[in-house]
């Protein structure tokens, strides 16, 4: 995503009603991507691959901590 190509977004596009699309959280998201973009050039992945992965990672920690919490207290 672009800040031009989120200027043209066609009004049946869910995006051009969307708030992360438009500012201030559409700079934010931008900044995002960027972050993205420098993680994945130094392992050859694009932005969408680092995003999945964290998104999975972050998922399985969420996850594990919640299962010893439950493990802790039974």
């Amino acid at each position: 995503m672009t800040r031009e190509r989120a200027a043209t977004l066609p009004a049946d596009d869910f995006r051009s009603r969307n708030p992360e699309f438009r500012e201030p959280r559409l700079s934010k998201n931008l900044e995002l991507i960027e972050r993205l973009r420098q993680v994945g050039a130094r392992h050859g992945r694009t932005p969408g691959e680092v995003a999945i992965a964290w998104t999975l990672a972050s998922s399985c920690s969420d996850r594990r901590d919640r299962w010893r919490a439950q493990c802790q207290t039974s």
